[in-house]
């Protein structure tokens, strides 16, 4: 399983939304670290972790995705995850950006997302 984190409050209670909902138990997680402000970011994936290891599942330590990702990395690095847990599809500023240059709508056209409050 595949979480991706940026720093918005949302991704902040993911791992709580994904306890709640009792998904996939023995899923391995892995936390994947997106957006600008690093240290912040850093902070709140490390939470994740923490809550899921908690709760008796496995999680994996973070790791980052950049901004303006090279599209056959992100691509690579998400396929074998059965899904994706986001709290939004992107964060597109600007209805002319270019597609496919987003992080999130990179893991999305990889694997099956699931969205989480």
């Amino acid at each position: 399983m595949a979480f991706v984190v940026g720093s918005t409050p949302d991704c902040a209670r993911l791992a709580q939304g994904f306890l709640r909902c009792g998904l996939w138990p023995g899923a391995r997680t892995t936390v994947f670290e997106v957006g600008q402000h690093r240290n912040f970011v850093r902070q709140v994936a490390a939470e994740p972790v923490k809550l899921l290891r908690a709760h008796g599942r496995e999680a994996a330590p973070t790791e980052r995705l950049d901004r303006a990702p090279d599209t056959g990395q992100v691509i690579n690095r998400m396929r074998g995850f059965e899904a994706a847990v986001m709290a939004r599809l992107g964060d597109r500023r600007r209805w002319d950006a270019a597609p496919r240059s987003n992080v999130h709508e990179l893991v999305v056209d990889t694997v099956p997302p699931t969205l989480l409050p």
